[in-house]
C-alpha cells in the first residue's frame, strides 16, 4: 500500500469496511487517509466527492500548487481572504434566511 510508511511511523488506527459491494458508500472526513484495492473489472469505478462549508467562510491562503489548483478548478482563482463564492459552491443553507 502506498502509504504503510506513514500509517506506521504515525502509528494511525486501521479501520476497514470491506467489503463494499457496487452500490455501497463510505462517509469520511475529506482528511481521512482513505483507499481501496485495486479496481480488477474493465468498468472504471464511479466516485463523488462532497465538501461542505460554513457560510461566510473565506478563502485561505493559498500556499501550495495543490491549493492552488483546488481554488482555480472550484473558486474560480478567487484571492486570499475573499467569500469562498462560487456557482460550483452554492449556498446550501442560511441562518439569515
Amino acid at each position: 500500500m502506498h502509504f504503510d510508511r506513514l500509517i506506521e511511523r504515525e502509528k494511525f488506527d486501521l479501520v476497514s469496511y470491506a467489503p463494499m459491494r457496487a452500490g455501497d458508500a463510505s462517509f469520511h472526513a475529506g482528511w481521512v487517509l482513505h483507499g481501496a484495492p485495486a479496481n480488477e473489472t474493465a468498468t472504471m469505478r464511479s466516485v463523488m466527492t462532497i465538501i461542505y462549508f460554513a457560510d461566510g467562510v473565506r478563502v485561505g491562503e493559498i500556499d501550495s500548487p495543490m491549493r492552488r489548483a483546488d481554488n482555480e478548478r472550484w473558486l474560480g482563482s478567487l484571492p486570499t481572504g475573499s467569500l469562498a463564492a462560487s456557482p460550483l459552491n452554492p449556498l446550501l443553507w442560511s441562518r439569515a434566511t
